[in-house]
């Protein structure tokens, strides 16, 4: 695919993943490629800074006033370069970050994914990755959505389409060109269903290593909104769009393998895996992600939004829990043997890819190093566990900033620079949220208060 892609392009777009996974970049004309291929291109690091609404912190070591707002340099990695219809003779173009004098930076999400990937190898052991991500269409256009202040949307069909064949052969003049544009990036769906939101659809894609499993997110919903663009259609990949309505996931399945590919998770009971088919190092990893779990949460759930999807019986975990087939748990066990994985299905479709991979790996390789061992599963309803035996997650913003920010086991993992970069973008979020007096909030106290 990259090289097709980039032999037929008359222009490359060479772009890196900022922090809320949005794709920063510039097009050029393909006459520059062998330039930049060899020489990277010339970046203002604003990416670094940006948060959701694309404007840059002020207070962060790595970029900002405090160093002039200098350039760094993308170096692109050409064996990423896909093409497709929706950009025709169009290379798009995923690079490495570098400082101006060529080192890595570390605060850049793609490296906070890199290092942790090869924490993870130097255990001997690799992981394979696949997000599942759900998203509302809406017949209205983002520019016609805008001008309505995101209010009176018309869903691309009027009713709950949870698995309803019929219903979600109504978003297929959506999904189906979708899937062809994918397909020309290089991606495999799996499935495309109905949710059980109005207006809702999943799309799940193969399994890939955890970094080509974060680029092709971000592809997909570079590639989803951009067709909804050019069709006059608007999707959202927002945490909770509506408070009646179901949150749309992101939920990541994880699995862990050897060198040589095969899975280490799971043995069968008395011939090396516990009663719940467990591996020792199964178990290790797993206890780590328990442990670890309001640890990593901001990396998962990064806006004030995020923490509006953890709803009692709304198949969003509110604890800390495990079980085996059980869609009311925080981690959820399938398969067996050598296909045993992990469904972890706390982040919601507004994650960045790069940072809540790098923090499931983080917390599990915790789980390796301190050979923990995880707590029983949960049976049943994981909403109703008892709370010792199923802590529960914070639910705000705030609270979640605040331990990761005490997090001993973060900061180590991550770096103390990492850590903290990741700390001062999160507050300067939460000051964002903090900041904004909602109309809720005046219908309820005008006269009351």
């Amino acid at each position: 695919m990259s090289l097709k892609a980039l032999k037929n392009a008359r222009l490359v777009g060479v772009c890196t993943p900022d922090n809320t996974g949005r794709l920063m970049g510039k097009r050029m004309p393909i006459r520059r490629w062998a330039e930049i291929a060899a020489e990277g291109m010339l970046m203002p690091s604003f990416h670094l800074a940006t948060g959701i609404e694309n404007v840059p912190a002020l207070d962060l070591a790595v970029t900002g006033y405090s160093t002039g707002w200098r350039n760094g340099i993308l170096m692109p990695r050409p064996e990423t370069a896909v093409s497709t219809s929706l950009e025709p003779q169009t290379a798009i173009v995923l690079a490495d970050v570098l400082d101006i004098y060529g080192a890595a930076v570390a605060e850049a999400p793609t490296a906070i994914l890199a290092r942790q990937v090869d924490r993870l190898s130097a255990h001997g052991l690799r992981a394979t990755v696949a997000t599942e991500l759900e998203f509302y269409l809406y017949r209205t256009s983002y520019r016609e959505a805008h001008a309505r202040d995101y209010r009176n949307l018309e869903p691309y069909y009027h009713l709950r389409g949870g698995h309803d064949l019929l219903i979600s052969s109504v978003a297929e003049s959506f999904a189906k060109p979708l899937r062809a544009v994918l397909t020309e990036a290089g991606m495999s769906v799996e499935t495309t269903l109905g949710e059980s939101g109005v207006g809702q659809i999943e799309i799940n894609l193969t399994p890939r290593d955890p970094t080509s499993a974060a680029y092709q997110h971000v592809l997909f919903k570079y590639l989803t909104k951009g067709l909804a663009l050019r069709d006059g259609l608007a999707a959202t990949f927002m945490a909770k769009i509506d408070p009646a309505l179901p949150g749309s996931s992101g939920h990541v399945h994880i699995q862990i393998t050897d060198a040589d590919g095969h899975g280490i998770m799971g043995a069968t009971p008395g011939a090396g895996g516990d009663a719940h088919g467990l591996s020792v190092r199964g178990a290790n990893f797993l206890a780590g992600l328990l442990a670890h779990g309001q640890d990593f949460q901001l990396m998962h759930m990064p806006y004030h939004n995020s923490f509006k999807r953890m709803q009692s019986h709304s198949s969003v975990p509110t604890n800390i829990s495990w079980g085996t087939e059980n869609r009311s748990v925080m981690l959820r066990t399938l398969g067996h043997g050598e296909q045993l994985h992990f469904e972890f299905r706390l982040p919601g479709a507004d994650m960045n890819p790069y940072f809540s991979i790098a923090g499931l790996l983080a917390a599990g390789i915790a789980g390796l190093e301190a050979k923990a061992r995880p707590p029983a599963p949960v049976e049943g309803n994981a909403y109703a566990a008892d709370p010792v035996a199923a802590p529960p997650l914070v639910r705000t913003l705030g609270d979640s900033i605040t331990a990761f920010e005490n997090s001993a086991v973060a900061a180590e993992a991550l770096t103390p620079a990492v850590h903290d970069h990741l700390v001062r973008l999160a507050k300067n979020e939460w000051m964002a949220e903090m900041s904004v007096v909602t109309p809720w909030e005046i219908r309820r106290g005008f006269e009351r208060a």
